[in-house]
């Protein structure tokens, strides 16, 4: 019986077009691919960098979000170039919708701002016990140097000490023709005190 060799990255193990041996193959695409993750320690930002054209779209997951000054809200911008150089330019613009069990929904917008705000309308967070959040920004069009770059967002977890719950969901774009190559995530005061960031890609299929 001959020894089947070691396959290389990103293969799986299959069975052969005549079914009478297991052998390599290379993944197939439309599924995700986890890239590495980030731990936020007082930090001052969270960049995940390398970015391009290797997957269709990205989705950053984030968990149990604490900031360390209260009435944090929680803030995108994207990053050009090797480096990245991020982008501070005005060109920015953002939609939301707002639900919570301490009142109505709301929608809120933004145009012309040097960052995204993912917690538009009352979706700050702060130091009071329990108070957190969680959250999911998927990116698109980050490669292409003619498309505008977005994102879809999700923001939900506890508003305040009484943990009233709060959700907030929407989408932004970076109104510049420019290949992205990075995200950064930061609170528009203070620190992010903890935290969990995880950056998967999508794989082409």
């Amino acid at each position: 019986l001959q020894k089947l060799a070691k396959g290389t990255a990103s293969q799986v193990l299959t069975m052969n077009g005549g079914a009478t041996a297991p052998s390599w193959a290379d993944a197939s695409g439309g599924a995700w691919e986890f890239i590495t993750s980030s731990t936020a320690s007082n930090s001052a930002t969270i960049d995940f960098t390398g970015l391009s054209n290797t997957y269709d779209r990205y989705v950053v997951q984030m968990s149990e979000l604490v900031p360390s000054v209260d009435n944090g809200s929680l803030y995108v911008r994207f990053g050009t170039g090797g480096s990245p150089t991020y982008v501070t330019s005005s060109n920015y613009c953002a939609v939301v919708r707002t639900s919570a069990n301490i009142g109505p929904w709301a929608d809120s917008q933004n145009t012309n701002t040097d960052h995204i705000n993912l917690s538009m309308g009352i979706a700050q967070f702060g130091t009071a016990t329990g108070e957190h959040m969680n959250g999911e920004i998927i990116l698109t069009g980050c490669a292409s140097a003619s498309l505008h770059t977005s994102i879809k967002f999700d923001l939900w977890g506890g508003m305040n000490s009484s943990s009233s719950s709060v959700s907030n969901s929407g989408s932004g774009i970076l109104r510049e023709t420019t290949a992205v190559t990075a995200i950064r995530i930061y609170l528009h005061n203070g620190n992010i005190a903890s935290g969990y960031f995880r950056l998967y890609g999508l794989v082409k299929s």
